[in-house]
């Protein structure tokens, strides 16, 4: 009898399966594939930086005036509005942005590019209306003039329309942007499996 009870106390244990979470190996993190439409908000703003500098550089070069001391405001604001949307691109084309995508954001993006058609529809406008009228101010531009008011208003509808399908993309993607966050800072909060989890 006594050596029954000696084998049962000497016998090996019986090792509990590891938890999982706790004593095994962590879940596996699957991050969800960064939204596409971001990307593609991110290669407008890109492109509209681009447009901007374009279009600072007409302006200092090629109209009349234009680098004169009482024009310094766009030769001021648009650089820096040009760096400011260029590295926003950049951060959101590389998935590097820690700005968040929600309604307002994109709603922002969509109100700047009504806010600039709008704009520059008025300009056109107010000058189509002028030149029908025949008053003597609004005589007959010359063709360095038109062309010069041509490229002016090309130059902002098309800026217009860019920020403005940024916009639209940064609404339509949030959801998935948001997503996409959430389990890249869970990933990062986690950090990556140790070798003994294996």
């Amino acid at each position: 009898m006594s050596e029954d009870i000696q084998k049962e106390s000497t016998s090996p244990q019986q090792e509990k399966p590891p938890q999982e979470g706790v004593d095994g190996p962590k879940p596996d993190l699957q991050l969800p594939p960064y939204p596409k439409t971001i990307v593609a908000a991110g290669v407008l703003l890109i492109v509209g930086a681009g447009l901007m500098v374009l279009g600072l550089v007409w302006l200092f070069c090629a109209v009349p005036g234009g680098g004169k001391s009482e024009n310094w405001w766009p030769l001021v604001v648009g650089p820096l509005a040009s760096v400011a949307f260029l590295l926003l691109g950049i951060r959101f084309v590389r998935a590097t942005s820690t700005v968040k995508v929600t309604g307002a954001f994109g709603c922002g993006w969509v109100g700047l590019g009504l806010s600039l058609a709008l704009i520059f529809g008025l300009l056109a406008l107010v000058a189509w209306f002028g030149l029908l009228s025949g008053a003597p101010a609004w005589a007959p531009p010359s063709a360095d003039e038109l062309l010069a008011f041509s490229f002016a208003l090309a130059w902002g509808f098309l800026l217009a329309a860019l920020f403005l399908s940024a916009g639209v993309l940064f609404l339509v993607g949030r959801a998935p942007y948001r997503a996409w966050r959430n389990a890249e800072n869970a990933r990062k909060e986690n950090g990556p499996p140790k070798e003994g989890d294996a």
